[in-house]
C-alpha cells in the first residue's frame, strides 16, 4: 500500500538525541552524578533516621510494640512512593495521589487489622476508618489514659505521620530539582513531627525529651557535615569533619538542655491535659436511686460471674457526691472526685488509683481473673472486681467503647449492655483488715468532692454516736454498728408482705430515718446515710453499689447473680489499708413485723415497738426508669427511616472512592472544557493552532516536551519517535507497524495542516478548523492505539499540560510575525 513507505521513516530514526532523550531523564541536573547522588543518600538516611527519633515516644505511649508495625511500614511506604515519584519525575498532585493510594492499600492491616479480613484486606470498615477516621484518630488518642493499645482508630495518628513524614523528607531528599523549601523538608519535617508527637503525648514520655531533642538534633547537624564531606579537597576534609564533630556536640548539648530544661521546669504543654473527654457520667442517673428497681427482681439472673473468690464482691458503681438528693459521681474535672471518664485500650494495664492509698499486695491478697457476662443487666455501668488492674473486651463488647475512672475505679461501657455481652476482668481482692489490726490508722487524704444538704439531724446524731469511739476505723465501726442495731430492714415491697419502707435517700427521707420513731429502710437508705455520717466526723467515705455473692454461690463455679444479690455498702479510706468497706444494713431478717409478731406481752420499755398504724403503701417502681436507656442492640430503628441506612452505606463507600478518584476525574473534566472551549472558538485561525495544541498537550501529559525551537513537522516526528521508543516490547506486536503507520501519517498530516492554515493568506473557514480538528480527533486516537491501557490513563489524569498558561508554539513563528495573519494573537 502507499502508506506503506512513510512508516519506516520514524521507526529507522531510532531515539533521537534531543527530545526524547531529555524528556525522560532521571539524572541530577545539578554537579556530577556521583556527589549529588551521595549528597541525596546522606539526606535520605538522616532524615529518615530523624523522622524515627521523632515518632519514637509514641511506642511507649500505646505500650509495647503495638505501633511499631504502624510506624516502620509508615517511613518504607512513605520513602518508597517518594522514591518512585522522584525517578519517574512525577509532579506532586501525583505523588500525593500515590501516598493516598498507599495510605488506603497498606494502611488497613498496618493501622486498623481490626476492620479487615484476615488483617490484610480492606473492607468497607476499613475504608471508613482510613477516610472520616483519620480525622477522628487525634481525639481518640487524647481521650485514651496510656498506654492507649493499638484497638479502634488509635494506631492511624502513627500511621499518617510516619507516612506523610517519610514522604516529605524523600521526597526533598531525592528529587535533583528540589529548591529551597522542597529541600528543607529533610531539615524541618522531623522536628514540626517530634513537636505534634510531644503535644500528642503525654507530660512524661519515653524516652525523655532530653535524649530525643539530643538524637534529632546530632543526626541533623550530622547529616549537613557528611553531605559536604565529599565536595571537600583532602587538606579541607580534615576541617571539615573538626567543625562538623564540634557542631554534632553543641547540637547535642543545645538538645539536653532543651529537654531537661523543660522537664524540670515542669511546664509541659500536652492536649491531653485540655481535651474534654466526650463521655461524662455527671449525667448519668445513679444506680443507688435504682436499688429498688433491682431487688425487685430477685429472681431474675442479672449478671454470671466465673472464677470469683470468698470474699470478692462485684462493683457496679462507686459514688462519691452527694447534693441534698442523690448520691452519684463527680461532674467533671478538677471536682476532686470520679465523673469523667477516659477511654482505656481492652487488654492493656489500667492506670493505679490515687497515689499511695490502695494497699501493696500482700500475704492475703489474692489475683483473680473473673469472666463475667451480661444477662438481665442493662445500662452503661460495666461491674468489675476489687482493685481492678485489667479489663477485656470479649463478645458484645466494643473495645472503642471502655471508659475507666481512676480516682474511684469504676469502669463504663459507653455503648450500653445488652444481653450476652461478655469481658473479663484481672482484679487484686484484698481482705477486709480487723479493727485491731489496723489500729490507729488516720483517715487517708484522698481528693473528695464536697458533699451538700446533708440534713442536720444525720451530723447531729454523727456526733452523738461518734462521741468517745477513739481511732479513725473505731469511730466508723461505732456508726456502722449503730445502724445495724438500732435500725430495721425493709424493701418496702408490700405486695410480697414487706413493712412499708418509703425508697429513696434524699435529705428528707434520711431526715424521716434517723429522726422518726421507727428507722426502718434498705441498703440505699443505710448506705447513704453511713457515708453522710462518716463525712460529717471528718472520715473521707462513699457508697459503692454492686453484688455480694454468698460462700455457697460461689462454691458452684459460675455464680447467677440475681437481684436479690444486689447490694449496697459504704467505704472508708484510711492511711496505709486503702478502701476498707462497712456494711450498716441490719441483717433482713429484722424486720418490724418480726419484732411486732415475736415480741412478748409485757414487752420492757427499753424494746422499740413497731407503730400502731402503718403508713400507706408505696410499690417500688416496676422497671428500672432511671437506668440510661444506650442499649445500641436493644433499640429498634424508627419506622420510615430506611433511607439513613441506605446514606450511611453510600456515605462508607461513596466517600473514600470519591476521595481517591475526585481529582483525576477532576482533571477530566478540566481538560474537557478546555477542548471544548478550543474546538468552539470564534476565531478559526486560533481554533487551527489549538488543533495542533491539543496534540501537543497530549504529548506534555505523556512526559515527552519537544524543544520550542523545532517546527511542527519535526516536532511531530519527535513525538512519534519518542513514543515508539517507550514502548519497548510492545513493540513486537503483530499490529505494531499498522499502528505506528497510522499515527505517523496522522501527526505529520497534522503538522502540515496547521501550518497551512495558520501561515496562509486570509482566515480559515469554520469547515477548514473542524477538518483540522478532526484530523486533530484522528492523530489523538491514533496515539492511543500505541500506547498501554495504563500509560493511556495516566496521560488523562496528568496535569502537567495544564500548569501552561498560553500555548507554545515553534519558535519559527515567532521570529516571522510579519508572515501571521492579524488577526492571530
Amino acid at each position: 500500500m502507499s502508506a506503506a513507505p512513510p512508516v519506516r521513516e520514524p521507526v529507522v530514526v531510532a531515539a533521537p538525541s534531543t527530545a526524547p532523550s531529555t524528556a525522560f531523564s532521571t539524572a541530577p541536573s545539578t554537579g556530577s552524578g556521583g556527589p549529588a547522588r551521595r549528597a541525596a543518600v546522606v539526606d535520605l538516611v538522616a532524615g529518615l533516621a530523624a523522622l524515627g527519633v521523632a515518632l519514637a515516644p509514641l511506642v511507649a505511649l500505646h505500650g509495647g510494640t503495638v505501633a511499631v508495625p504502624a510506624l516502620v511500614g509508615g517511613l518504607a511506604a512513605g520513602a518508597g512512593v517518594a522514591a518512585l515519584a522522584a525517578a519517574r519525575r512525577w509532579s506532586a498532585p501525583a505523588t500525593l495521589l500515590a501516598v493516598l493510594v498507599v495510605h488506603l492499600l497498606a494502611g488497613g492491616a498496618l493501622a486498623a487489622p481490626g476492620t479487615t479480613v484476615a488483617g490484610v484486606v480492606p473492607t468497607a470498615a476499613t475504608l471508613r476508618a482510613l477516610g472520616p477516621g483519620v480525622v477522628d484518630a487525634p481525639h481518640a488518642l487524647l481521650t485514651l489514659t496510656p498506654p492507649i493499645g493499638g484497638d479502634g482508630e488509635v494506631l492511624l495518628t502513627a500511621w499518617v505521620l510516619a507516612l506523610l513524614g517519610a514522604a516529605a523528607v524523600a521526597s526533598g531528599a531525592l528529587r535533583s530539582s528540589a529548591r529551597g523549601l522542597a529541600r528543607a523538608a529533610v531539615v524541618l519535617v522531623p522536628p514540626l513531627v517530634a513537636a505534634a508527637v510531644a503535644l500528642l503525648g503525654t507530660a512524661t514520655p519515653a524516652p525523655a525529651p532530653a535524649v530525643t531533642g539530643a538524637a534529632l538534633a546530632g543526626l541533623l547537624v550530622a547529616g549537613a557535615v557528611l553531605r559536604r564531606l565529599p565536595r571537600a579537597g583532602a587538606a579541607a576534609t580534615a576541617r571539615t569533619a573538626l567543625v562538623g564533630a564540634l557542631a554534632v556536640g553543641l547540637a547535642v548539648g543545645g538538645g539536653v538542655a532543651a529537654g531537661a530544661g523543660g522537664a524540670a521546669g515542669g511546664a509541659r504543654f500536652v492536649l491531653r491535659e485540655h481535651v474534654v473527654p466526650p463521655f461524662e457520667l455527671r449525667d448519668r442517673p445513679s444506680p443507688l436511686s435504682s436499688f429498688r428497681a433491682l431487688v425487685a427482681r430477685d429472681d431474675e439472673v442479672l449478671l454470671r460471674a466465673t472464677g470469683l473468690v470468698p470474699g470478692a464482691r462485684v462493683r457496679l458503681a462507686t459514688l462519691d457526691r452527694y447534693d441534698g438528693t442523690v448520691w452519684g459521681v463527680a461532674g467533671g474535672s478538677g471536682t476532686g472526685g470520679s465523673g469523667v471518664l477516659r477511654r482505656v485500650a481492652s487488654g492493656t494495664p489500667l492506670p493505679p488509683r490515687a497515689t499511695g492509698l490502695a494497699p501493696t499486695r500482700g500475704a492475703g491478697t489474692r489475683e483473680v481473673t473473673v469472666r463475667l457476662e451480661a444477662a438481665g443487666l442493662r445500662g452503661v455501668w460495666l461491674p468489675t472486681v476489687g482493685r481492678t488492674t485489667q479489663v477485656t473486651a470479649g463478645a458484645g463488647v466494643e473495645a472503642t467503647d471502655l471508659r475507666w475512672d481512676d480516682a474511684t475505679g469504676t469502669a463504663v461501657d459507653a455503648g450500653g449492655l445488652a444481653a450476652g455481652d461478655a469481658w473479663t476482668v484481672r482484679a487484686l481482692v484484698d481482705p477486709v483488715p480487723a479493727d485491731a489490726l489496723v489500729g490507729d490508722a488516720p483517715p487517708a487524704d484522698v481528693p473528695l468532692p464536697d458533699v451538700t444538704g446533708v440534713p442536720e439531724a444525720v451530723g447531729a446524731r454523727a456526733q452523738e454516736v461518734a462521741r468517745g469511739a477513739g481511732a479513725p476505723v473505731q469511730v466508723a465501726r461505732a456508726l456502722s454498728a449503730w445502724l445495724t442495731d438500732e435500725g430495721w430492714f425493709s424493701h418496702g415491697l408490700v405486695a410480697t408482705g414487706d413493712h412499708p419502707s418509703a425508697p429513696g435517700h434524699g435529705a428528707a427521707r434520711l431526715t424521716e430515718l434517723v429522726g422518726g420513731d421507727l428507722m426502718v429502710g434498705d441498703d440505699e437508705q443505710y448506705a447513704a446515710v453511713l457515708a453522710l455520717m462518716a463525712r460529717r466526723v471528718g472520715l473521707p467515705s462513699r457508697v459503692v453499689v454492686g453484688f455480694a455473692p454468698t460462700d455457697e454461690q460461689l462454691a458452684a463455679g459460675t455464680v447467677a447473680l440475681r437481684g436479690s444479690d444486689v447490694h449496697a455498702w459504704v467505704e472508708v479510706a484510711l492511711a496505709g489499708w486503702g478502701w476498707v468497706p462497712f456494711d450498716p444494713t441490719p441483717p433482713r431478717e429484722r424486720t418490724p413485723q418480726e419484732d411486732r409478731t415475736s415480741a412478748p406481752d409485757d414487752a420492757q420499755p427499753q424494746v422499740r415497738q413497731p407503730p400502731p398504724a402503718e403508713p400507706e403503701a408505696q410499690a417500688p417502681p416496676e422497671e428500672d426508669t432511671e437506668q440510661p436507656r444506650t442499649g445500641r442492640r436493644d433499640v429498634p430503628a424508627p419506622e420510615g427511616r430506611s433511607w439513613r441506612a441506605v446514606a450511611a452505606v453510600v456515605g462508607v463507600v461513596g466517600g473514600p472512592a470519591l476521595l481517591l478518584l475526585g481529582p483525576p476525574l477532576a482533571v477530566v473534566a478540566l481538560k474537557a472544557w478546555r477542548r471544548r472551549r478550543r474546538r468552539r472558538g470564534p476565531d478559526t485561525v486560533r481554533r487551527v493552532a489549538d488543533g495542533w495544541q491539543e496534540l501537543l498537550d497530549r504529548a506534555r501529559d505523556l512526559g515527552h516536551l519537544p524543544t520550542p525551537s523545532a517546527t511542527r513537522e519535526e516536532a511531530a516526528e519527535a513525538l512519534v519517535a519518542a513514543v515508539l521508543a517507550r514502548r519497548g516490547r510492545r513493540a513486537g506486536r503483530a499490529d505494531a507497524p499498522s499502528a505506528a503507520a497510522r499515527l505517523h501519517a496522522s501527526a505529520r498530516g497534522l503538522a502540515r495542516s496547521a501550518d497551512a492554515h495558520v501561515f496562509a493568506p486570509g482566515r480559515p473557514t469554520p469547515a477548514e478548523a473542524d477538518a483540522v480538528w478532526a484530523e486533530t480527533d484522528g492523530a489523538l486516537a491514533a496515539l492511543d492505539a500505541v500506547l498501554p491501557p495504563l500509560r493511556r490513563l495516566r496521560a488523562r489524569a496528568a496535569v502537567a499540560s495544564l500548569r501552561r498558561t498560553r500555548p507554545v508554539r515553534p519558535r519559527s513563528l515567532v521570529r516571522r510575525p510579519a508572515v501571521l495573519p492579524g488577526a492571530l494573537r
